[in-house]
């Protein structure tokens, strides 16, 4: 016989169901892409070099999105600046969408 679901907290509070938290890096897909990647390809290359080379080849040939690629990993990505105002006012609010939702639907 099955016991039935705990719901709530099923710990004491406090208390965490995973005191050793996730280990890090445990078979992840970056650290798995990491160890193909640093792995031989034939040519002698690894497959990061083969696929740098293939990037390269597209930007070469006016693929943008290739040629920003490369950028943003040698120069690093562009700082973008965002400007934000806690005076004004924003352009319609939750509570104006949903009177106005409830009116609507009132006058069908």
């Amino acid at each position: 016989m099955s016991r039935p679901k705990t719901r709530g907290r099923p710990f004491p509070k406090g208390k965490s169901g995973n005191p050793g938290g996730r280990p890090v890096n445990s078979d992840c897909l970056s650290a798995c892409l990491r160890e193909v990647a640093s792995q031989p390809a034939g040519g002698g290359l690894t497959h990061a070099q083969r696929l740098a080379r293939v990037l390269w080849r597209r930007a070469e040939a006016g693929d943008v999105r290739a040629a920003a690629l490369i950028g943003d990993r040698l120069e690093g990505r562009p700082a973008q600046r965002v400007a934000l105002d806690a005076s004004t006012k924003p352009l319609v609010t939750v509570a104006e969408v949903l009177y106005g939702a409830r009116a609507a639907s009132a006058e069908s």
